[in-house]
């Protein structure tokens, strides 16, 4: 079993000898990550716990390697923010408003696992 604790959530005890834990989510997570993702077989599981922008880029990097849903489990802890996607400009930043092209984004419930954000859509008011 994989485990990825990202920022300061507690260590579960079934988290076996050597989780990944990493204070931020980088090139160091990511390259052990994908180390656990090249190793693994038919029966692997995953847990993550992190953040939900944390938990969304690695269960996406999972399943891009392989991994089926049922295989990953995730614990999102309340720290860190989702970032916002911006349909007008299509980037990814913080809340409205956009800061690459201005526009007043009214933020919804969707949450894209590929990108690690919130939907931003314009709003018809401004």
């Amino acid at each position: 079993m994989t485990v990825l604790i990202i920022g300061d959530a507690d260590r579960p005890d079934s988290a076996g000898e050597s989780p990944g834990r990493f204070a931020a989510r980088g090139p160091q997570s990511d390259a052990w990550f994908d180390a656990e993702t090249d190793r693994a077989v038919v029966g692997w599981r995953c847990v993550l716990i992190g953040s939900a922008a944390d938990v969304a880029v690695y269960r996406e990097r999972a399943l891009r390697a392989g991994a089926e849903p049922d295989e990953i489990s995730v614990v999102v802890t309340p720290d860190g923010a989702l970032d916002v996607y911006c349909p007008v400009c299509g980037t990814v930043g913080p809340a409205p408003p956009c800061e690459s092209c201005g526009a007043n984004l009214v933020v919804s419930d969707h949450v894209s696992s590929r990108l690690a954000a919130r939907l931003g859509v314009p709003d018809a008011a401004s």
